[in-house]
């Protein structure tokens, strides 16, 4: 037994330091943002921390129309040839060309919106206007980040990953403690945003030396950019509109609140928002660890025993999370502060939906390691349908319309992500079965 034992642990021996290494540095990072956010609710005024998850919330959306589906296509197109770092930073290189036209032509999109925004809540002060120009540039840091970090993590360069996720954690928490000191006044808030730039540029310039040391790495051919555009069209055309939404779920909580609440709703719908990042540790250690395995198993039953574990792992984090939400309530208010106790009744609510839409991601991305993006449109249907029903039940002019609002739109994508993960398996079933090539135990996974 022994023997068995130390045999599984010296085969998984890499993995299972990559783990420890990775879930350290997630859970002082989560620990240390979560902390600082916390400080934020309790330092800014309520108005001025509506302002704050209003502008958060806008580079979200602006990050996020770069979207269109784009964000899944590196790991299939990439596939088995993950090592060819060559092949990687050109399938990465290409893919993120097209995000970053995408940010140019979303940038007067989103304008519109925030101006519009501005006049019906009166958020025209001087230093709020800075504060939205440092939002649009932590933005188009953040965009970079994910290219350089794309590439990072296909490559399985996990360490500079932890490295630049420890720099950027600690920079931007020290940044913040100095912008929340009382005598800056009203322009906290575009301190605030001025050191998400920073904090971010830091985390872009340590990759970005890491995949220096790659060497000279020339731009894909003139056949493999043609090749690479084939697959990207492949994959993207039935995600161009479930894509964005499904980049923008998040975000559709806080529209609503800007939209149809008072000022009071939308912070209080930003501070439960906070407690998200208690939970978003157990998401960024499956993303990292799993997504990339995912993208390289070659048959049905690595593919199949890698999700089963990330299965679980949700499972856990569900039932562990809303059931300490709804038997304590009132320890996890603490985090948020007592200017928020109007809202403790919907922290379990908060929570679950926070739960779903994380799963919603896992699964999601489990599908776009494949390249199984058909049907996704009706992604929509799930998620608007819900919440639809939601709001003619609830409305969404108070906290807790929104926030029961959000829980059904991520009760509907879950349901129909676990349909669509069935669907995939049976698909590739059938598939080799009528090819003849093997049985449903030992099928190839197809690219």
């Amino acid at each position: 037994m022994r023997t068995a034992v130390s045999g599984w642990l010296e085969r998984r021996r890499d993995l299972i330091r990559r783990a420890v290494a990775t879930f350290t540095q997630e859970s002082a990072s989560t620990a240390v943002v979560g902390i600082t956010g916390l400080l934020i609710v309790h330092e800014l005024p309520k108005e001025q921390y509506a302002m704050y998850t209003f502008l958060v919330s806008t580079a979200i959306l602006l990050v996020g129309i770069t979207d269109l589906g784009l964000v899944y296509c590196a790991l299939p197109i990439v596939g088995t040839r993950a090592d060819d770092r060559r092949w990687v930073v050109a399938v990465c290189r290409r893919i993120y060309q097209k995000r970053w036209i995408l940010f140019s032509v979303g940038v007067p999109a989103v304008t519109a919106y925030a101006v519009i925004s501005m006049r019906r809540h009166d958020w025209t002060q001087w230093w709020f206007v800075v504060a939205l120009a440092l939002t649009a540039a932590w933005a188009w840091t953040m965009l970079t980040q994910q290219f350089t970090g794309e590439i990072l993590g296909i490559t399985q360069s996990i360490r500079v990953l932890n490295r630049a996720g420890w720099a950027q954690t600690a920079s931007r928490a020290v940044l913040i403690c100095l912008a929340l000191l009382p005598w800056w006044g009203d322009l906290r808030l575009a301190l605030l945003m001025g050191s998400a730039v920073v904090a971010t540029a830091l985390a872009v310039a340590i990759h970005r030396r890491h995949i220096r040391g790659f060497g000279p790495i020339p731009d894909a051919s003139p056949e493999e950019r043609r090749a690479i555009d084939r697959r990207v069209v492949e994959i993207v055309r039935p995600l161009i509109v479930p894509g964005v939404y499904y980049q923008l779920q998040g975000y559709v909580t806080v529209l609503l609140a800007t939209m149809a609440g008072t000022a009071s709703v939308v912070a209080d719908v930003g501070a439960l928002g906070r407690l998200a990042m208690l939970l978003i540790i157990v998401d960024r250690v499956l993303s990292v660890l799993l997504m990339p395995r995912l993208a390289r198993c070659t048959t049905a039953e690595q593919f199949d025993r890698l999700t089963r574990f990330g299965l679980g792992v949700y499972a856990l984090t569900l039932v562990l999370a809303t059931g300490s939400a709804l038997a304590f309530p009132q320890l996890w208010l603490l985090l948020i502060g007592g200017q928020y106790a109007n809202a403790s009744g919907l922290i379990w609510i908060a929570v679950l939906s926070t739960v779903l839409y994380f799963f919603t991601g896992f699964l999601f991305r489990v599908l776009m390691t494949r390249g199984f993006s058909q049907g996704q449109f009706v992604n929509i249907l799930f998620a608007v349908g819900s919440q639809v029903i939601a709001i003619a039940v609830v409305g969404v002019d108070t906290t807790r319309g929104v926030i029961v609002t959000g829980l059904a739109s991520a009760i509907g994508q879950t349901t129909f992500q676990l349909i669509q993960l069935v669907r995939m398996r049976r698909r590739e079933i059938r598939t080799v079965l009528s090819d003849g090539s093997g049985d449903s135990r030992d099928l190839e996974v197809l690219r």
